[in-house]
């Protein structure tokens, strides 16, 4: 069956153009070259994609594009302008755009684009490919100075031919979508992928479920899965003595020895690893081999807390707030311009994590509303808890200081500390328990 496309735009020469290209290929076009005449065209003809301009006589291409999303709301639509891509871009994709193209674009990449559309909504619904086209590398998403060197870091990993990538980050960052990111860079996504967190293989199984195991009953191991790939371990630093003396020999050989004094079979993998603990410190505590560390830490790469990179989180929010809607078969929610400025003046203990929990959570409540400051839970805003806690800490310095220089001035005699401070003895060594300094 033949696809339409509704090419909404005032570019007269640019529209007969596209119209030309498309139906050569096969398309039915449509063109309307008024933003008002192009939305009603829209709803009459329901064309199966969009092409339309963000700027148009008659009614603006953003508010063409709110107006479909309402009332045709599985109609993919992709935008297009001349002018400041990064403040369009950011704003089509609020509103529901599948794409963006910064004019002048490539024809091909059109073409193409519009294919993979067409041929996605023929086998679901356009709500799932939207859902899906929205993930596309959210592991990286944001435009801050740290997610762009990050991006830099694990291009050149993925040229080289480095055995070992050692992951640092706090919990909640996303170290496991960036090794997923790096093995999708380095080895494409037929390649293998395993995943283990070493603290769940106990006891003997642990080198079973690593290196595999010959005789009566063989079994081939995790490194053997995957060969041609990537092993990604969480937590190894829970590894014990035998199985860290394997992992250092095969990195160190490129070989894989089922049992060992037996003949080694060689193996492509990249290894990726991550820890809960600081791998030098179990180095110093003897719980971790310090040649395997280095091995493994020749290339770390940092994956940079949410709170060093507040300006991306807008482009987080605004995927996770697609993606939950899909998941949990709501309604959108939608974010003011408050909501977002108190979500950039918070901490994030708890990093990226934390935040696709609250937009969870938020969809759950109020899926479809635009959410306002006033729906930040407490210990988010600004002005409430993180605000306090800072005043508090700040105070209880003061407070440390006054007291450490009267002990200095008396002495260490606590009684004349007191007098100084104009406090009782038994109210000062009570302040002193309070602030941590006995």
């Amino acid at each position: 069956m033949t696809k339409t496309i509704l090419i909404i735009d005032d570019e007269i020469r640019l529209t007969r153009s596209l119209s030309f290209t498309l139906r050569q290929i096969g398309y039915e076009c449509l063109e309307s070259h008024n933003g008002r005449q192009g939305y009603e065209l829209a709803l009459k003809k329901r064309p199966d994609v969009v092409l339309l301009d963000v700027r148009m006589p008659g009614m603006s291409g953003l508010e063409i594009l709110r107006h479909l999303r309402m009332d045709m709301p599985e109609l993919p639509v992709i935008m297009m302008s001349a002018l400041d891509a990064t403040r369009d871009a950011v704003e089509a994709v609020k509103q529901g755009a599948i794409e963006y193209l910064a004019k002048p674009f490539d024809m091909d990449e059109l073409v193409q684009l519009l294919a993979n559309t067409v041929q996605a909504s023929g086998a679901r619904s356009e709500t799932q490919f939207r859902s899906e086209a929205s993930l596309h590398d959210v592991s990286l998403l944001g435009n801050s100075p740290e997610i762009r060197h990050l991006r830099g870091l694990l291009d050149r990993a993925a040229r080289t031919r480095l055995s070992a990538v050692y992951l640092l980050g706090e919990l909640g960052v996303g170290r496991a979508v960036v090794a997923r990111d790096l093995h999708q860079r380095s080895c494409g996504e037929d390649a293998p992928f395993v995943e283990v967190n070493c603290a769940t293989l106990t006891g003997d199984f642990v080198e079973t479920e690593l290196f595999g195991r010959q005789g009566e009953l063989p079994r081939p191991g995790l490194i053997e899965a995957a060969d041609g790939g990537t092993l990604f371990l969480h937590e190894v630093e829970a590894l014990p003595a035998t199985a860290q003396a394997r992992l250092l020999d095969f990195l160190d050989k490129g070989c894989l020895y089922l049992t060992p004094g037996t003949s080694g079979v060689a193996s492509n993998v990249r290894l990726i690893t991550t820890s809960s603990r600081d791998l030098s410190q179990c180095c110093d505590e003897g719980s971790f081999r310090r040649d395997l560390y280095l091995k493994l830490s020749m290339l770390p790469i940092k994956v940079p807390p949410l709170r060093e990179r507040p300006q991306d989180i807008e482009l987080l929010c605004i995927h996770f707030a697609r993606e939950c809607a899909i998941r949990l078969d709501q309604r959108s929610v939608q974010f003011s311009r408050a909501f977002h400025d108190g979500l950039k003046g918070y901490g994030w203990p708890g990093n990226v994590r934390e935040l696709k929990n609250l937009i969870e959570r938020l969809t759950i409540l109020k899926g479809g509303e635009v959410l306002a400051e006033t729906d930040l839970p407490a210990d988010m805003t600004v002005r409430d808890a993180h605000a306090a806690f800072g005043i508090e800490e700040t105070m209880r310095n003061v407070e440390r200081d006054l007291v450490r220089d009267a002990l200095t001035k008396a002495q260490g005699r606590k009684g004349l500390a007191a007098e100084q401070l104009g406090i009782s003895r038994h109210a000062l060594k009570r302040k002193m328990q309070r602030l941590g300094m006995v």
